[in-house]
């Protein structure tokens, strides 16, 4: 009976011993894994990290985009405020451009009648000036005849 509890604590030693062993190797790979897991756990918080950041940037960058998209909205509204005010300038301009060909005509005209009226002033002048000199004419014969009736 002791040499059977002897053989059999002999097998339970080796088996301990082997799952000693086991464990022991475990115990290594356990440490590994920890370690790995460790770097692991370094490496997805430094990814972590980047992408917080790389949020950041996106955050930012998309409220300059929104800022630039209400400026475009405000400079897209200013030029059609601009091309508006232009057109109505543009009409403005072509009646303004009318009226002034008109009264051009109209001062053209006037022109030609004020010459036409100068030169008739001119004629009647000079018939004026011609009935004048008769009729001075007409009085030194007159004065000239008085005093040869006197």
């Amino acid at each position: 009976l002791l040499a059977k509890t002897e053989s059999e604590l002999a097998k339970t030693t080796r088996k301990l011993e082997r799952r000693s062993a086991a464990l022991e190797a475990t115990q290594v790979d356990l440490t590994q894994v920890k370690s790995a897991l460790d770097r692991s756990k370094d490496t997805v918080t430094e990814h972590l990290r980047e992408n917080l950041g790389l949020h950041s940037e996106v955050v930012q960058w998309t409220d300059k985009a929104n800022a630039l998209e209400g400026e475009l909205a405000a400079t897209a509204a200013a030029r059609e405020t601009a091309e508006t005010l232009l057109a109505k300038t543009e009409s403005e301009l072509a009646k303004t451009t009318r009226k002034l060909e008109q009264r051009s005509a109209a001062l053209e005209a006037t022109q030609v009648d004020l010459t036409q009226v100068k030169s008739a002033l001119d004629r009647s002048k000079d018939a004026a000036t011609e009935l004048l000199r008769e009729r001075l004419g007409l009085h030194s014969e007159a004065t000239a005849l008085k005093g040869e009736l006197a």
